[in-house]
């Protein structure tokens, strides 16, 4: 599993990068709270819809960087 991490990491640190710069840490702390508080809730559905909306967001910021 440690593997595994360490390769996703690697292949995703250049990205994260380019996210912190352009100010979507406060978006996708935003989903990371929604997340945990659904996960707490044990709301399954809600859970899907904070990580949906927080990929989504990164691409959004991602897309328009790397143009």
């Amino acid at each position: 599993m440690l593997n595994i991490i360490e390769n996703l990491w690697l292949q995703i640190s250049p990205y994260f990068n380019m996210l912190h710069d352009s100010g979507n840490y406060s978006t996708a702390n935003q989903h990371h709270q929604q997340m945990f508080a659904a996960l707490r809730d044990r709301n399954a559905e809600a859970v899907r819809a904070a990580v949906r909306a927080d990929i989504d967001a990164a691409f959004t910021v991602l897309i328009k960087l790397l143009k």
